[in-house]
């Protein structure tokens, strides 16, 4: 397993080897090149540096078993989804995930999804919460996480939500069920 080094930033940086690709020189001569996946963490703790380690393990461990590296956007990702559980899921579920798509996820949109920490995820829901609803941003949020279970399945996102709304319901006491009933009496 590849080790993260700190770099002078205070971010946590893993580098994994990919593949060799052959170059061709000015002079005519072939070289190999040698390419790296690289895998960085913000967070400058430990914690960081665990994190990043188990995604670049990940990631090389799928690598290794021959599954195809997915590397697309955000807003790729969730377009994908659509599409793979289009005939799984009702019509309108699949129009509400577009909907969420275009509308909610404007700000991470473009973001690569195998590059996408916690963190920003973070932020966009903080971003996001501020004039929506917490059910909202849940079924935002938890379309996020589906996309990433099918398409990153070792990896998971974690991230705080805003508190439910609770409904103030009015409940009637007997005196008031009482008067109903007086109501209804007279009406015979």
């Amino acid at each position: 397993m590849a080790t993260a080094k700190k770099l002078p930033s205070g971010s946590w940086r893993v580098q994994v080897y990919s593949h060799t690709e052959t170059i061709l020189q000015p002079d005519g001569i072939t070289k190999d090149k040698r390419i790296y996946k690289s895998f960085t963490n913000d967070d400058p703790f430990p914690k960081g540096k665990r994190q990043v380690e188990k995604e670049a393990a990940s990631w090389a461990a799928n690598k290794e078993m021959g599954s195809k590296s997915y590397n697309k956007t955000i807003g790729e990702m969730i377009q994908d989804y659509c599409i793979a559980k289009s005939n799984v899921l009702s019509p309108t579920t699949v129009i509400g995930y577009k909907s969420i798509k275009d509308n909610m996820m404007v700000s991470i949109s473009d973001l690569e999804a195998d590059r996408l920490g916690s963190d920003r995820i973070q932020q966009w829901i903080n971003e996001f919460s501020i004039d929506k609803s917490p059910k909202t941003v849940r079924n935002a949020y938890g379309l996020l996480v589906a996309a990433y279970d099918l398409y990153y399945p070792a990896r998971r996102i974690k991230a705080k939500l805003p508190q439910r709304i609770k409904t103030n319901t009015y409940t009637p006491s007997d005196e008031d069920a009482k008067i109903l009933m007086e109501h209804f009496k007279k009406d015979k």
